[in-house]
């Protein structure tokens, strides 16, 4: 597989050195109702700072955002698969799910 070579020991593969996106998350779901726009306005911007906080807990770099989508490089594929995951946790207190 590209970007995978052989580990020394037990014949386990281990990626390459590099950088290594994140997997994009998206809002599936956010407030709704007649005061829909101010809800989301104010779960947004605490979304943003859930998001990035973690993103530098793992030694993240935010390359851009997009809406609610972060794209965001890291130095190897578990800390970004381990960022995602805390990201997904996290962002349960706000009543949305990425």
């Amino acid at each position: 597989m590209p970007g995978l070579r052989r580990c020394d020991a037990g014949g386990y593969f281990r990626p390459k050195a590099g950088r290594y996106p994140v997997p994009r998350r998206r809002v599936v779901n956010g407030p709704s109702g007649e005061d829909g726009d101010q809800a989301w306005s104010n779960t947004l911007t605490s979304y943003y700072n859930i998001v990035r906080k973690e993103i530098a807990r793992y030694r993240g770099e935010e390359f851009t955002v997009a809406g609610d989508g972060f794209l965001v490089l890291f130095d190897g594929p578990a800390r970004a698969v381990r960022c995602a995951l805390t990201i997904a946790a996290a962002v349960k207190q706000l009543e949305i799910d990425v």
